[in-house]
């Protein structure tokens, strides 16, 4: 018992607290230069809110129970597991006099040892196993909070490499919102984009912007955050014209030539 207090007292959360960062970074991804990307960085101030705030729902009265409660649940599902019980069994750690290392058979998977339930907890908890749920739970706990903290808190200035790097120095929000003004005259679509036999659409300007403006502010708040992941934020404007006819009245349409081939001898027809 005393090498379990040990561990849960000295490192609750086990040794091993990395995340797997994403293999391809969101800055990596081709993109076409409508496409404005922006990174950001917490200022000292914030990464110390942050923290103190991340601390606070993990350290707090009576967190090393809790910690306590959560291993246990962990160690006594994958234990049930291991072995064939019946129902007169008693598999708590606390009620177990065995001697330290007893094997009380082998799993029916693996043909690994199994051992009595003080020796078993003890070495799946000292070898860092049941901490990864753990870990888990709290770092969701965390990213749920982390959604709902206004945006402008959490990072700092952007920072912008290639199109649009005139908006490099902005404020996150000022940045995602940049967006929410309409412009002074709707812009239309490119006339190379239509064919000469419909030279009245190269005047064509959208018909419907979605989102609309006054809803932008919304769509900032489509945050993703998960641990591990890459914190994203993002606004968007999609531009849809009114309806347009067939696919040649654009210049690039190609008609299709379909050729027609006969059945050689040595085809079965039927």
């Amino acid at each position: 018992w005393q090498a379990i207090i040990r561990e849960v007292v000295h490192v609750p959360f086990g040794r091993n607290l990395d995340f797997e960062s994403a293999k391809l970074s969101v800055g990596e991804i081709t993109r076409p230069p409508s496409f404005v990307l922006a990174t950001a960085k917490p200022g000292d101030l914030q990464q110390m809110r942050l923290f103190l705030n991340a601390r606070s729902q993990t350290i707090h009265t009576g967190w090393l129970t809790e910690i306590m409660d959560v291993l246990g649940a962990e160690w006594k599902l994958g234990y049930q597991n291991s072995r064939i019980l019946s129902p007169g069994d008693n598999i708590l750690p606390e009620s177990d006099n065995a001697s330290s290392e007893s094997v009380v058979g082998r799993h029916p998977l693996t043909n690994e040892n199994v051992y009595y339930p003080r020796s078993d907890f003890r070495r799946r908890l000292v070898g860092g196993r049941l901490q990864e749920k753990l870990v888990a739970q709290k770092s969701v706990m965390i990213a749920d909070d982390l959604r709902r903290t206004p945006i402008e808190t959490l990072l700092g200035k952007v920072e912008i490499t290639g199109p649009g790097s005139a908006l490099s120095g902005m404020e996150v929000k000022e940045f995602l919102s940049s967006l929410a003004t309409p412009p002074d005259e709707a812009v239309p679509y490119m006339a190379d984009l239509f064919s000469d036999l419909v030279p009245q659409l190269r005047n064509s300007v959208p018909e419907l912007v979605l989102p609309r403006y006054d809803e932008l502010a919304v769509q900032v708040g489509h945050v993703q955050v998960e641990p591990g992941v890459e914190f994203t934020a993002a606004t968007w404007i999609v531009e849809l014209s009114a309806p347009i006819g067939p696919m040649s009245s654009f210049r690039g349409y190609t008609a299709p030539v379909f050729v027609e081939s006969l059945p050689s001898s040595d085809d079965t027809v039927s």
